[in-house]
């Protein structure tokens, strides 16, 4: 920035002002008579709509949009103005579809797409694999999670999410959390003693995580309806009284799926009533079907 000289100007001293002792005290006292005066319409910030002209390119410029919104600050350097943080941050809402997120950005100060921040709310969840972002007429860009394709649910509806555009993709910065897969299964209707394996495929593959078996009711019974689940912990076999009862429902986990073994013939059944909490005999297998939750 060039230097500028400005004259000063000295105000009226009053006559009867005694000339100081000291030079100090000279200095202070010259200080308070002595003003500088700046050019009228002086400034260092430029606020316009249009590109400042050459003179002008030692000042900030504030650009503005026709209405006089500010769009941000920027400086001249390297032959051309760049915009000052944060200026390159920017919001908007998607438009678009799952797994192609697509925003406009008003009064983009850019001609190609430039290295910022964009906060944008989704429109809609992603179904995982490849993704796009597209800015205003811009080519699509992909979008990423430190480098790889975004897992399904990385971008639920609704919800904000920060992507940086690094040059090449949009990196994702705040990703939702992983979602489990879930598999359900019913096994058959009615339930007998037998071993039963529940296929998780193609849905889980490995060893399932967290797992839940329930009996669903089809017809009522102490005290259920159609409809209701009961975990099966609270259905056990009495075989020669309360010291001896056990699990009705024994389950193996493995790879993908899931072995259910029912232990007890109907009789050696006992279930918790819904209503009165009282252990219950014989539990009716018939009128029950069985599910399996299972979560990778």
């Amino acid at each position: 920035m060039p230097t500028s000289y400005y004259p000063l100007h000295a105000l009226n001293v009053p006559p009867d002002i005694c000339l100081p002792a000291t030079t100090q005290a000279i200095i202070n006292l010259v200080s308070q008579y002595v003003v500088g005066q700046f050019p009228v319409g002086f400034t260092q910030i430029v606020k316009s709509e249009t590109t400042p002209i050459p003179a002008d390119q030692d000042k900030i410029w504030l650009k503005v949009d026709s209405g006089g919104f500010p769009i941000g600050f920027f400086l001249f350097s390297g032959g051309d103005w760049e915009a000052i943080a944060p200026s390159e941050l920017y919001f908007a809402s998607d438009t678009g579809s799952a797994n192609s997120v697509a925003i406009t950005v008003p009064n983009y100060p850019h001609t190609a797409l430039d290295n910022g921040l964009f906060v944008v709310k989704m429109n809609a969840a992603n179904t995982g694999g490849a993704a796009t972002l597209t800015v205003n007429a811009f080519s699509a860009v992909p979008i990423k999670i430190g480098g790889v394709d975004p897992y399904a649910n990385a971008l639920l509806e609704d919800h904000y999410y920060a992507f940086v555009y690094t040059g090449t993709s949009f990196e994702i910065l705040n990703p939702s959390d992983a979602q489990p897969t879930i598999g359900v299964r019913v096994v058959k209707s009615g339930l007998a003693v037998a071993t039963q394996t529940v296929n998780l495929g193609p849905e889980i593959t490995g060893i399932p995580a967290p797992l839940e078996v329930v009996f669903v009711n089809v017809t009522a019974e102490y005290g259920y309806n159609p409809g209701d689940m009961v975990n099966v912990d609270c259905v056990c076999t009495d075989y020669t009284g309360a010291a001896a009862d056990g699990p009705y429902v024994m389950v193996t986990r493995g790879a993908g799926v899931v072995t259910i073994t029912l232990v007890a013939t109907p009789t050696q059944i006992n279930i918790t009533n819904k209503i009165t909490g009282a252990s219950e005999q014989p539990f009716t297998p018939g009128n029950w079907t069985m599910t399996v939750f299972a979560f990778a």
